[in-house]
């Protein structure tokens, strides 16, 4: 059975922990230097490229914004990843 790229680019990312720039992603576990609850939700705003991998992530709580805070794979989940933004009127759109 053939898999969609997506779907295949999909799996690799959730077995490697992979995160990309504005994905939405929630904390996993507590984290002494963020003061957030488990379930925060968040953007990744940078991606640090770094050994170990480490994320700049903004979160929200309640719609505000709670704070930016440098996080590692372990620390967060993916909620919804980053497709790319759609803006009404874009050549995706028309063809």
């Amino acid at each position: 059975m053939f898999r969609t790229f997506r779907a295949c680019l999909a799996s690799l990312r959730r077995r490697k922990r992979l995160f990309r720039e504005y994905d939405v992603v929630r904390l996993r576990r507590l984290v002494p230097t963020i003061p957030l609850p488990i379930g925060a939700q968040g953007t990744i705003v940078i991606d640090h490229r770094s050994r170990p991998p480490a994320y700049l992530v903004e979160f929200f709580s309640d719609g505000e914004h709670a704070g930016l805070y440098d996080v590692v794979p372990e620390d967060i989940e993916l909620m919804i990843p980053y497709e790319g933004w759609f803006v009404k009127g874009s050549p995706r759109e028309l063809s």
